[in-house]
């Protein structure tokens, strides 16, 4: 009896993990997550995403949430994995960055031909509007302790919880400029219209590796193995590369 009760628990084990599912954090921020004309998800970063989980085997379930309370569903483990991490020693406490995704260099967006002069942080008290952040986003070490320590300098910050309505925001004037990740703007701004109104300032704030996270509370060590070595194949075969160059930036 116990015999057949192990065997039963066994092959319940085994189909458990053939049949995983994978949480994996989606919103409106294009390049990297929008939904096609047929409601399905694309993107940079969710098309990087689903061929790890696939290649592990596993099925994708969506979850659509802002950057902030994507961030504390992982720390909940309601939400399993999330692509585009600044690791910091917070974060550590609750997520696996198991896999890098790419070198991040954090930059200012303005309206073009703005001739905003910018070459520090201090630059930013002197601009007559604020510049735009979104709500949770690391932005680099530097950049945080100013908010934390400097009050002049955060309150020349606007606060978002959606891209679209920063860049809303710098459409209709009411900001002087938005922090974003380069590589991500550079292939927004190349498509059509977005690249007559906006552009990169050439002031860097920030770069550094982000990464796909898990998180440490709803992912196990077996399935945490699998997409490891998912993502490693692929890097190796250069799938996630060819991903990208579908996603071309300027």
């Amino acid at each position: 009896m116990r015999i057949i009760t192990f065997i039963a628990l066994l092959v319940i084990s085994l189909n458990s993990m053939a049949n995983c599912t994978v949480k994996l954090r989606v919103f409106d921020l294009l390049p990297n997550y929008y939904q096609d004309k047929n409601g399905q998800w694309r993107g940079s970063s969710v098309d990087q995403s689903v061929a790890i989980i696939k290649k592990a085997g596993c099925s994708v379930e969506y979850v659509f949430t802002p950057w902030k309370r994507a961030l504390y569903l992982m720390s909940l483990g309601k939400l399993d994995m999330m692509s585009n991490l600044s690791m910091t020693d917070s974060r550590q406490q609750f997520i696996d960055f198991f896999a890098a995704q790419h070198t991040e260099k954090v930059v200012l967006v303005v309206k073009r031909g703005s001739n905003i002069q910018i070459q520090s942080l201090e630059d930013f008290t002197q601009l007559a509007k604020p510049i735009g952040i979104l709500d949770g986003a690391f932005y680099g070490q530097q950049l945080a302790d100013k908010i934390k320590d400097d009050k002049e300098f955060s309150a020349k910050l606007a606060i978002f919880n959606k891209f679209d309505l920063m860049l809303d925001a710098l459409t209709n004037n009411r900001i002087s400029g938005f922090i974003q990740d380069k590589q991500s703007m550079q292939r927004l701004l190349g498509k059509g219209r977005n690249n007559q109104f906006f552009e990169i300032h050439p002031y860097v704030l920030y770069q550094n590796t982000v990464y796909f996270g898990l998180s440490k509370k709803s992912v196990n060590s077996q399935l945490r193995d699998k997409l490891t070595q998912a993502y490693k194949e692929l890097k190796a075969a250069g799938e996630l590369t060819k991903i990208l160059g579908k996603y071309p930036a300027n």
